[in-house]
């Protein structure tokens, strides 16, 4: 009995042990199992680590790529500050340009105003010396009139004395006829009723003749005369010498008076002659200060109107520059935009990337994942094969939002 019992505790023992050894085989299938599991495990982390240190470096990099996007969209925004500054001075310079064109401008306008006034005054001053001109030609004509008004009563005073000369003349002779007339009267009336010796002639011894006939008065005449003759012979004379003398005396006063008014007059105009003189010369002075003048303004318009197109130019060339570098600020604003989308793009691809981990236990494992980084978005398609526990390659893509693809390929090794 003893012995069936210690056979049987024997046979218990054993069947424990058996049990135990089950057991223990179980356990170290177990510990064997949860060994590998580790190793998967350690090879899944190792694996994560490693995905986790592209992902690291996808993220630098494309954070690289932001920074040197940002950088190159600071430099933009430099660029563009300063482009800004040129225009902002371009345009200042333009508008001092426009200013100085509007000035110049004025400059000319007022050169012209009084380039014109200038012509308008030569054109008086002109006007005046041919009115003065006119004065002199006509104070010439009036000289040559007076001139010969001057030979024509001259003329008329030798026409005059001529007359006056003649008629001296006539009355001389008439007297002298007179005297001739009277002495013989006296010798008739010496010799009256007294003839000589031979009968030739009469002595009236101081006797009036009554009632003698009216003799002959001539050249040739022989004929006593009677007293009313020589009273009519001396009346025609007194009558012919007042007739000639009186008008001839008149007029010698007259052309004295006209040769004293013409000399007044002569003097006079002599004397506006040379004020004339003098007023024309300083007009011909004015008029060629007045030419300087003009002259100088032409040259200066000239100067202005080269100094206005010369600011065209400069503000056209100033304009264009400035449409070039707006052009090229908006472009570089685009391409700073475009940069920094692709950039925030890209990021999003690698968290995308990131987000697929192998599946346990498996040899091969297909994922996808979305990342979204700062308005952008992108999906990621990943396949992971494990030829060995531990060993994983891995295969991903990526589309972003931007038109942007990507690609990584990576492998991991796992070490206990």
């Amino acid at each position: 009995m003893v012995s069936q019992q210690a056979v049987e505790k024997s046979e218990q023992s054993a069947n424990t042990a058996t049990q135990a050894l089950t057991s223990a085989q179980q356990a170290e299938q177990t510990a064997a199992t949860a060994n590998v599991n580790a190793t998967k495990a350690n090879e899944s982390a190792t694996q994560a680590l490693t995905q986790a240190t592209t992902a690291n470096q996808l993220a630098t990099a494309s954070d690289g790529k932001a920074k040197k996007a940002e950088a190159q969209a600071t430099n933009a925004n430099n660029l563009a500050t300063t482009a800004k500054a040129n225009a902002d001075k371009a345009i200042a310079e333009a508008s001092q340009a426009t200013s100085d064109a509007h000035q110049a401008v004025t400059t000319a306008n007022t050169a012209n105003d009084k380039a014109d006034s200038a012509v308008s005054a030569s054109q008086q001053a002109v006007q005046k010396v041919d009115l003065v001109a006119a004065q002199v030609e006509k104070h010439d004509t009036q000289i040559n009139a007076v001139q010969t008004s001057l030979s024509e009563t001259a003329q008329k005073a030798e026409q005059a004395g001529l007359v006056g000369i003649q008629a001296r003349n006539l009355g001389e002779n008439a007297l002298s006829q007179a005297k001739s007339v009277s002495n013989r009267v006296e010798t008739l009336e010496q010799c009256t009723v007294q003839y000589n010796a031979d009968k030739s002639a009469v002595s009236l011894n101081n006797a009036t003749l009554n009632d003698l006939a009216e003799g002959e008065v001539s050249a040739t005449s022989t004929q006593a005369v009677t007293g009313k003759q020589l009273h009519a012979t001396e009346q025609k004379v007194e009558k012919v010498v007042q007739e000639q003398l009186v008008p001839v005396q008149k007029q010698v006063a007259d052309t004295k008076a006209e040769v004293a008014n013409n000399k007044t007059a002569i003097t006079t105009n002599k004397t506006n002659i040379a004020k004339n003189t003098q007023r024309v010369e300083k007009l011909v002075e004015v008029a060629n200060a007045q030419t300087v003048r003009i002259n100088e303004n032409t040259r200066f318009v000239q100067a202005q109107a080269e100094r206005i197109t010369r600011n065209t130019q400069a503000i056209n060339e100033n304009r264009q520059a400035i449409q070039q570098n707006s052009r090229r600020i908006d472009n570089l604003e685009q391409q700073s935009r475009k940069d920094r989308r692709q950039a925030r793009a890209g990021v999003a691809g690698a968290m995308a990337m990131t987000q697929i981990t192998p599946v346990q236990g498996k040899t091969f494992t297909i994922g996808a994942g979305v990342g979204t980084y700062r308005g952008e978005t992108a999906v990621a398609v990943s396949v992971k094969y494990a030829p060995k526990p531990n060993v994983v390659i891995s295969l991903s893509g990526s589309a972003d939002s931007r038109g942007g693809v990507g690609a990584a390929t990576g492998v991991s090794l796992g070490l206990n």
